[in-house]
């Protein structure tokens, strides 16, 4: 219990682990809570009125027509990782760090949600910018030829749904290529314009939607073409790159059954389309990003610039903000419960950011209220206050009696392994305890500060 106590000064106190790329590493698990923001009045991290014109989309607030109390259910929401913080959304903090970058953001309908997510997160911030559907060719990009998909007989050809770009003032360039399924004369032809990439690049890129693993009405095995289209994308492409990539988790679906997949006839999609409601779902689609992980962890060195950006979970719990919610596609045989309401999109967003963010940053983040080492401050004092908190909450063993301060103290200062001289990642405190403990010391930090470590 002493050593845990003492962790908790370098582990939480400190501000908390920070969810960016050095602190969860290069597969990351992000699981976390939804909860409701501590201000009644909040609605998201904008109002979708400040979107560019060329940005917007059907939204779930203004063109659903729900009533006052199911929007604040779903826009009053923020996500909370159990295991570490994430920063607030900040777009100056973004244009910064991402100045005179390109992002190439590729897949499908979910990444042009995740796209103009990005675009109204970073309004204030940007100069122009475009949208289209991609056979309107106002961009000209692989349009001289069809493009066949792997695992589907036929004449079957990909769609080229919607093509757009748009710059911020930093210099940052922001581009969007989605189309339904990988094929890699499609995928090379619309990088084309894109090469040489640069360690500057950052591609951001997800396939899976047009993929269903237990869809009894697809033809083919599309979960066997996916595993191959995902190989043959990482080993002679990405991998390739000197950009950095991250792959974006798939995303829980919520048409009924225990994978939210859409596996049922027509009759059952009228009856989910009347109903009004997307169903919640007990297991979803979870494969997708654990094949990835596993595939990234094998792949060894030469994937060390291609990292996941894991979205899944903290989308698998939001059956109650997709689309058909609000009424999408309620007058069609098919509700839309696949694409999400903003506010989800917006955090697949404020993830990237966090990951993109160097720990170096991590200094000025919350203000300048880092504590102790983490402000290159003498940790003694620091780990002395903690006590204190710690003692007028109650949050000492029953056995705890002021003498007891100054043995701590020593320990605290001379000790091998809870020493507060020096700082403590999370991998550390999973490898000397287990992957549990690192939670645990943000719940006993909580109780110990009075405060939410996310602020």
């Amino acid at each position: 219990m002493i050593c845990l106590g003492l962790l908790i000064l370098k582990y939480a106190h400190g501000e908390g682990l920070v969810c960016d790329s050095q602190s969860i590493g290069q597969v990351p698990t992000l699981k976390g809570l939804w909860e409701p923001h501590e201000d009644p009045s909040y609605r998201s991290l904008y109002d979708s009125n400040s979107c560019p014109a060329w940005g917007q989309d059907w939204d779930c607030k203004r063109d659903g027509g729900a009533p006052e109390e199911q929007i604040a259910s779903v826009y009053r929401q923020v996500f909370k990782p159990f295991e570490c913080d994430l920063r607030p959304w900040d777009a100056q903090k973004f244009a910064q760090c991402t100045a005179k970058k390109r992002i190439i953001m590729i897949g499908d309908s979910l990444m042009r949600q995740q796209f103009q997510s990005l675009a109204c997160l970073t309004s204030n911030v940007s100069v122009k910018g475009e949208h289209h559907n991609w056979d309107q060719e106002e961009i000209p990009v692989a349009r001289s030829r069809n493009y066949t998909a792997r695992g589907i007989g036929g004449d079957f050809v990909i769609p080229r749904q919607y093509i757009g770009n748009f710059d911020l003032e930093s210099g940052t360039r922001v581009y969007l290529r989605a189309y339904g399924r990988f094929n890699l004369s499609l995928w090379d032809d619309s990088m084309a314009e894109f090469q040489p990439f640069t360690e500057d690049d950052v591609i951001v890129v997800n396939f899976g939607a047009w993929y269903p693993r237990y869809n009894m009405h697809e033809p083919g095995d599309p979960w066997k073409a996916w595993q191959d289209d995902m190989t043959e994308l990482i080993n002679l492409r990405l991998s390739r790159y000197a950009a950095q990539s991250f792959w974006r988790s798939s995303t829980a679906t919520h048409f009924g059954g225990i994978n939210g997949t859409m596996t049922f006839d027509k009759d059952s999609c009228q009856a989910l389309a009347d109903s009004g409601r997307c169903p919640q779902s007990p297991l979803n689609e979870s494969w997708y990003e654990d094949w990835m992980k596993m595939f990234l962890r094998s792949c060894g060195p030469k994937c060390a610039k291609v990292r996941l950006l894991p979205v899944f979970d903290l989308t698998q719990a939001r059956y109650d903000a997709h689309h058909g919610n609000f009424g999408r596609g309620k007058d069609t045989w098919v509700l839309d419960c696949r694409h999400f309401c903003s506010p989800v999109v917006d955090v697949w967003n404020q993830v990237l950011f966090n990951l993109m963010l160097r720990a170096s940053d991590d200094v000025t983040w919350g203000g300048g209220n880092l504590h102790g080492i983490y402000a290159r401050e003498p940790p003694l004092p620091d780990f002395q206050n903690f006590m204190r908190m710690a003692a007028e909450r109650k949050c000492l063993p029953s056995w705890w009696q002021p003498k007891d301060n100054a043995a701590i103290e020593k320990m605290a200062m001379t000790d091998q392994w809870a020493n507060i001289n020096s700082a403590v990642e999370k991998s550390d405190i999973s490898e000397h305890y287990d992957g549990t403990t690192p939670m645990m010391l943000r719940m006993l930090a909580e109780a110990m500060t009075g405060k939410s470590l996310n602020g």
